[in-house]
């Protein structure tokens, strides 16, 4: 309803235009036609009644002319104001006021030879009148009403058959000329329309080519579109992104002719044929330069026949995918040596209690005991970090933050861990740090973070070394405490610092690696430390050790 209001509105605007653009022709038009007829009727009709029709054809003229000009100067011409058609069809009106009057005060009765000029010229006027008028209904019918019927009356008023014959045909040349205005009108309205429909129709064609465009080249997959005989005709800036190739040198690549890769060739071959072609593997099938692990889907592009003008391939980069996959292979790789290690401790420990019954020795059990207490341990660590994990990722991770003192917190993390040190055979030291200090922390959470480090520390540490815990604040900043663990270990392999924080990574993911675990206790204390506010990192060197640390904020 808006858009019809909008649309009606400007083509009334243009009506009005196409008014104003034809009144100085029509205003001059009517000026000579009136010079020339006062000038034949000077000797037929008074001076006087020639005079006043004259000036008032004059004022008329003015008002006309000055309405044009204000209305060009007007700086709101260029929009509907409807004050504007009322100014021009109230100069009509005069107008055709004047000119009907021409019918009555200058109808000459004594000369027939001036009666037909005078018809002529009134006759004249309103068909020049449909050219200049019709673009607007009611000015039409305005003048054509105000200056024919009155001619007619009079030429039918002389009673004879000469003034009756020019009535009656002046009487069907009103409903001609009438019935050609409207017509006109109607052709001149729907040609306006029309071209504001096309008008629309192209900014919407182009609105929709700009959309088009952008969601084309915004796209975050990489679209390429190519002819039948493999030409690529257009390309967005991810594709060209993903094969790592600019716009000039991937037109000259042809997918039929160029490539030699079977599977890429026949899934755009498959796309060609009306089939849904598909292919898995790098960007070097298009351009030798690149090479980036990519999933394509290509199909036809069917036109208005139904013909296959061409394709279009839709390529994703699947780098990510490609890691998580391997992640998840290792993952299954680090948790199925980690299960079915303590699960087969447990389980022959429990066959061995089953079957031998009274045969065995009290030690005998506790050993066993001991051992099935020990691997159950260790599993229900390996579901206690996968649930935290999935805790991070859905943001479930719940924190208590309390206000602790830095020594409670190290002192109880060296000594919880304690039994874990005496296992492997080493020593947790706890150095010297500044005992008053306070944290907010959440101490459970606190105490998870550094049983992973000494755990780590004393799994990667020979035996009878010594593992270092300590604390102090941090040089450029006060209001910081580094809380760390160094251990005597191999250190770090270069190739592996920069994703020793991935989720199920270790540096060694082989199911046959003696040091066990699921490594995801480094990503679970990174975000640990994150939420209490703090920064969590490592500094090693290979074949010397390895230093994990965490800064977390100090309070008053």
């Amino acid at each position: 309803m808006q858009k019809t209001k909008k649309q009606n509105a400007a083509i009334l605007n243009e009506q009005v235009q196409l008014l104003y653009a034809a009144l100085p022709f029509s205003t001059i038009v009517s000026l000579v036609n009136a010079s020339i007829l006062v000038y034949i009727e000077r000797s037929v009709v008074p001076h006087h009644i020639l005079g006043i029709w004259l000036a008032c054809l004059l004022v008329t003229t003015a008002y006309r002319g000055m309405a044009y000009l204000l209305y060009k100067r007007s700086k709101l011409w260029s929009t509907y104001d409807v004050r504007w058609g009322y100014i021009n069809i109230f100069g009509v009106l005069m107008s055709s006021v004047v000119w009907g009057g021409a019918s009555i005060f200058l109808f000459p009765a004594q000369s027939i030879e001036h009666q037909a000029f005078l018809g002529f010229v009134i006759a004249g006027m309103s068909a020049g009148a449909i050219s200049t008028l019709s673009y607007f209904k009611h000015a039409i019918l305005i003048f054509l009403t105000c200056t024919l019927p009155p001619l007619a009356i009079q030429f039918i008023i002389e009673g004879n058959e000469f003034g009756i014959a020019m009535g009656s045909m002046v009487t069907i040349y009103y409903f001609v000329l009438y019935s050609v205005a409207v017509k006109n009108y109607n052709n001149s309205f729907q040609n306006i329309k029309l071209r504001f429909n096309a008008e629309e129709q192209q900014k919407a064609l182009k609105q929709s080519e700009e959309k088009y465009h952008a969601i084309f080249n915004s796209a975050p997959l990489g679209i390429l579109h190519y002819t039948p005989a493999g030409e690529i005709t257009s390309q967005n800036s991810m594709a060209l992104g993903l094969i790592e190739v600019d716009n000039e040198s991937l037109r000259q690549i042809n997918l039929l002719t160029h490539i030699q890769d079977e599977d890429f060739l026949n899934a755009i071959k498959a796309s060609l044929q009306g089939e849904i072609g598909q292919y898995k593997g790098s960007t070097e099938a298009i351009f030798s330069y690149s090479n980036k692990p990519i999933r394509m889907s290509c199909r036809g592009i069917h036109d208005v026949s139904g013909d296959i003008s061409g394709g279009v391939a839709i390529l994703e980069d699947i780098t990510e995918e490609n890691r998580v996959d391997r992640l998840k292979n290792e993952f299954v790789s680090t948790v199925s040596h980690e299960l079915r290690t303590p699960l087969t401790a447990i389980y022959g420990s429990s066959q061995l209690l089953q079957n031998a019954k009274e045969s065995i020795s009290k030690d005998q059990v506790d050993t066993l005991l001991s051992n099935i207490s020990r691997n159950s341990e260790r599993l229900l660590h390996l579901v206690n970090d996968i649930l935290d994990v999935e805790k991070i990722s859905t943001g479930k991770m719940d924190f208590h933050f309390e206000k602790m003192y830095i020594s409670d917190l190290l002192s109880q993390s060296v000594s919880d861990n304690e039994a874990y040190a005496d296992k492997h055979k080493v020593k947790f030291v706890l150095l010297e740090f500044p005992e008053s200090v306070k944290l907010m922390v959440d101490k459970n959470r606190f105490q998870q973070v550094m049983a992973n480090f000494l755990s780590n520390a004393a799994k990667f540490s020979p035996s009878g070394s010594d593992v270092e815990v300590g604390a102090r604040i941090i040089e450029n900043d006060s209001n910081v405490i580094r809380i760390f663990v160094k251990d005597c270990g191999p250190g770090i392999p270069v190739d592996f610092q920069g994703k020793i924080f991935e989720k199920f990574t270790q540096s060694d993911a082989s199911d046959t690696r003696k040091v066990g675990g699921t490594g995801l206790g480094l990503t679970i204390s990174k975000e640990i430390v994150e939420r209490m506010n703090g920064q969590l990192d490592f500094e090693t060197e290979p074949g010397k050790g390895s230093t994990f640390y965490f800064d977390l904020p100090i309070i008053d």
